[in-house]
């Protein structure tokens, strides 16, 4: 019986989706669904993005998401379902915001597809943003976003390597379903994988090593997105005392944030927010912390 009802759901919801497609087939005549299925996978997605200014194109035999960020013109190539939720995520309700008077560098470690290098190079307050991929795939994919947005990605230094609580090469598994998942904990991103992950040499730089090295004048803001190697990255910052001219943090955490928090007031940071997102499979969510003393 349950077999049966499962079924049942999953032939609905192919015919909503079928439905979908011709209903709103009159705005995207140019995109041919032979070529981007997954687009129209995702109407319900891209139909909200469309509402909120995004406009979808086929060009250079790429599809293209055109939108506004910081009053600037952006562009992000779209090579999957997962990118819309991206735009949505990054450029719409811009989760990764703060609200600067000041000039800042951004090191933007878990730098994925490129998309909050480019959020963040889009505020005219950002001086340089340092970007850091430990997949070679994904990095490329980063830097052909970078080549369409020519006006500001002039602020981005990418590197194809990740950032750590020490320097090594190891192998990690890389699934192409959902690129922004990838990391050294499979486990942080085992309920959204479908496929077997192919194992990739990757390079990791140690963190506060790597701060050393940028010749930076001006305050740090630090991004991680690291699918659970934040504990890590956290607890060396603070074992080196590296976080002197780190002003600004946005942490996604995986597995609860155990003394994450603990180490960042203990170097006086204030927490600004706390977002948390709960379920059976994992518990993640977001942190936005505050220096205010330099």
């Amino acid at each position: 019986m349950i077999k049966l009802l499962l079924f049942f759901k999953k032939v609905i919801g192919f015919l909503e989706n079928y439905l979908r497609i011709i209903a709103f087939r009159s705005k995207y005549k140019n995109i041919p669904y032979s070529k981007y299925p997954f687009f129209y996978k995702n109407l319900l997605r891209a139909n909200s993005l469309r509402e909120q200014g995004v406009q979808f194109a086929e060009k250079d035999n790429r599809l293209i998401a055109s939108f506004t960020a910081n009053n600037q013109n952006l562009k992000l190539i779209i090579h999957s379902g997962n990118d819309l939720g991206l735009i949505d995520l990054v450029f719409i309700h811009r989760n990764y915001n703060f609200i600067l008077h000041h000039p800042i560098n951004v090191i933007d470690v878990g730098m994925n597809i490129g998309d909050t290098c480019l959020f963040f190079a889009s505020n005219k307050f950002v001086d340089k943003v340092y970007g850091y991929e430990l997949f070679e795939p994904t990095y490329n994919i980063a830097l052909k976003n970078f080549e369409v947005n020519s006006s500001i990605s002039n602020k981005i230094v990418p590197h194809c390597y990740g950032l750590g609580a020490k320097s090594e090469i190891i192998q990690i598994p890389y699934h192409t379903d959902y690129l922004g998942a990838n990391g050294i904990f499979e486990n942080a991103g085992k309920h959204l994988f479908k496929s077997k992950g192919e194992k990739l040499d990757c390079k990791i730089q140690n963190i506060s090593q790597e701060l050393n090295e940028i010749d930076s004048k001006l305050p740090l803001l630090l991004k991680l997105d690291v699918e659970g190697s934040e504990y890590g990255i956290i607890r060396e910052l603070d074992k080196s005392k590296s976080f002197q001219n780190i002003k600004y943090i946005m942490m996604e955490y995986h597995f609860g944030y155990q003394d994450l928090m603990e180490i960042l007031i203990r170097n006086g940071f204030e927490i600004n927010e706390v977002f948390s997102s709960k379920n059976d499979q994992i518990n993640l969510g977001l942190i936005y912390a505050v220096k205010q003393q330099i």
